[in-house]
């Protein structure tokens, strides 16, 4: 296993460590001269993966902070940024490189109509990070893969802990219980990476054989299924598709049947037995499913499942459930015999003319 992905993806625990020490350091400070500009609404954006790390940053945002926000891929900058009151508005740019054009024109096009910006990097002396108004470097070390996987989940680590630190003066006990189990992440992630990766293998190696696959989730863990998606598709270029999980029923349930492996990441929530049903109607239908849970209920109803801590809530989890699927990625990608670090027709970044 001498791939950088695989190696990128057993670092996550430590780049996750160096992100938080940062982010104590850094973020309270950075985050006071945003609020001085009185911001009302937040933009996230990014390309490919960036994106869905703008994805989970929105959610925590709405959800975590309670300020109105919204993600939207870079390409996509013209017709969401709004052209009025823009000078209230915090755009939030992602990229590994931040080299990447369209996320680079998206912030100096935002900057440009007065609104604040701030680029989340792995490259202090990065295009994008010379253009922001503000900027957080990821300082994960360099990620020799052309997928993103270290990278990404400090990315979303970092929008996390922003979500607290924009949410820091509401006198809510919820935030202080999501603090505390974010800031253990890294630890848990630590002692966690070998059980996640052999359950990972384990499945890869039972599933070699089929070659469409659905992913499912809900809530955080939604995005989280399209970036493990895109691993996979990226990596072995099998299909791949993506969906809510309760939105399985309303015609993507005509796909199920004993030719796709259908991976569910369900974690403890208010709609947990609404899941539950839906994962059983598709094993009725012979799909093999797996999942990624802290539901014990959830083996009932599934063929196989990797454990995520139960102690955790659904708010903590997203990363370590993602972690599984990056390995199952890899371990798939080079059991067809690929070579997971140069994916074809792929780059780096994206540079536009």
């Amino acid at each position: 296993m001498n791939h950088f992905m695989y190696k990128e993806i057993l670092e996550q625990p430590t780049a996750l460590s160096a992100t938080l020490d940062l982010a104590k350091r850094s973020l309270p400070s950075l985050i006071d001269q945003i609020r001085e500009r009185d911001i009302q609404r937040v933009f996230l954006t990014g390309c490919g993966t960036s994106y869905y790390a703008a994805l989970m940053g929105e959610f925590y945002l709405e959800k975590v902070a309670e300020i109105q926000s919204r993600a939207f891929p870079s390409s996509e900058f013209t017709y969401y940024f709004p052209k009025r009151n823009a000078s209230r508005c915090l755009l939030i740019v992602s990229s590994r490189s931040g080299e990447t054009t369209e996320a680079i024109q998206a912030l100096r096009d935002a900057k440009k109509r007065g609104a604040v910006t701030l680029a989340i990097s792995n490259n202090p002396a990065s295009s994008l990070v010379q253009a922001a108004d503000h900027a957080f470097q990821l300082g994960v070390g360099e990620e020799n893969s052309i997928v993103m996987t270290k990278t990404f989940s400090s990315i979303v680590f970092t929008l996390q802990l922003m979500s607290l630190e924009f949410g820091r003066n509401q006198p809510n006990e919820e935030i202080a219980k999501i603090r505390e189990q974010l800031y253990g992440i890294p630890k848990l992630a630590d002692s966690l990476v070998g059980k996640l990766r052999d359950g990972a293998e384990r499945f890869a190696k039972t599933y070699q054989g089929l070659s469409r696959f659905i992913y499912l989730g809900s809530g955080p863990n939604y995005p989280i299924c399209l970036e493990a998606g895109l691993k996979l598709r990226e990596t072995s270029y099998v299909p791949v598709e993506v969906f809510h999980t309760l939105e399985f029923r309303h015609g993507p349930m005509a796909g199920a049947d004993e030719n796709v492996l259908v991976i569910a990441v369900l974690t403890r929530s208010e709609t947990t037995d609404k899941q539950l049903k839906v994962l059983e109607e598709i094993r009725e239908r012979n799909a093999p499913v797996l999942a990624i849970s802290n539901v014990a209920a959830a083996r009932d109803h599934v063929d196989g499942v990797v454990d995520v801590p139960n102690e955790l809530d659904e708010l903590s989890l997203p990363l370590l459930n993602l972690m599984p699927l990056q390995l199952f990625a890899y371990f798939y990608s080079t059991g067809k015999g690929l070579n997971p670090d140069n994916p074809r027709n792929l780059v780096r970044f994206v540079k536009l003319d």
